[in-house]
């Protein structure tokens, strides 16, 4: 079972401030043009320039700062 998060609906959402704790599985991120920027790992990320799909390793957690954002998992649940 997950014990992360994903957004609703699978669907984007746009978050002033949204943290993604570390889950047990990889999930896909996904943004639209024209955000701010994530923090990943420590480091800012621009998200000014969409993109689709980018993996989010399990393990890691990842903070949305004023940007349209997409989280889902990749695959089924692991045992």
């Amino acid at each position: 079972m997950h014990d992360g998060e994903e957004t609703q609906n699978l669907d984007y959402q746009f978050f002033e401030y949204k943290v993604f704790d570390a889950c047990d599985q990889d999930r896909l991120m996904s943004w639209k043009d024209g955000g701010e920027w994530i923090i990943l790992n420590g480091s800012l990320k621009q998200t000014k320039v969409g993109t689709t799909d980018e993996v989010l390793t399990k393990g890691t957690s990842v903070a949305v700062v004023k940007t349209d954002f997409k989280l889902v998992y990749r695959g089924p649940p692991q045992p």
